[in-house]
């Protein structure tokens, strides 16, 4: 049989045989046994994917990596750490390009995530499944923004906060108090009309 000098019978012999798993030592067969460079020594599937389960780095939920999740965060805190990466990506793109100050990082947006620092609104994650791209015209109005209080200083820490993406349009360059400013009178006029 080619290059193994064993005969058919010896084959089909060698393939039916019971062998021990390393870490559980139960007799099991070649169907429920894995086949892997990395594994040398004989693994049955169940201890494989025992092996291969790690606990989200924010929560205690369980990820199986054997089934192609290879992140270290559960589906919700990995769509958080996403979001959080994608942020500090273009707040880091900006002050490059603007040539100022940079001193964020994903752990101190990551603590902000919850809520609007101004408004007070629940800031919204969209889902990970969602397949249409997020441009500046689909971007849900209450998806977490990185706003400079001082729109003439640097992207750092004191000068920062995570605000909501209308807030974060609607000021624009102008302070907060003009943005109050204005949501007074339009609350004064039009109120009645939303009523």
């Amino acid at each position: 049989r080619g290059s193994v000098k064993r005969c058919k019978q010896c084959n089909i012999d060698k393939k039916k045989a019971n062998v021990r798993c390393s870490i559980c030592h139960k007799l099991k067969s070649r169907k429920e046994r894995i086949r892997s460079k990395v594994t040398v020594e004989p693994i049955c599937k169940e201890c494989h994917v025992a092996s291969k389960t790690i606990k989200c780095l924010e929560c205690d939920q369980s990820i199986d990596t054997s089934v192609g999740k290879h992140s270290k965060y559960c589906e919700y805190h990995y769509n958080i750490h996403r979001i959080a990466y994608t942020l500090i990506s273009g707040a880091k793109y900006r002050a490059n390009k603007l040539n100022i100050e940079f001193n964020l990082d994903v752990e101190w947006v990551k603590d902000r995530m919850q809520f609007c620092e101004v408004t007070g609104l629940k800031l919204q994650h969209r889902d990970v499944k969602i397949v249409e791209k997020v441009t500046y015209s689909n971007r849900h109005p209450l998806t977490a923004s990185i706003d400079k209080i001082n729109p003439k200083a640097g992207y750092v820490k004191e000068n920062c906060r995570i605000v909501c993406w209308w807030y974060n349009l609607a000021k624009g360059t102008w302070s907060d108090e003009t943005i109050l400013e204005i949501v007074k009178q339009w609350v004064s006029n039009k109120g009645e009309t939303f009523g």
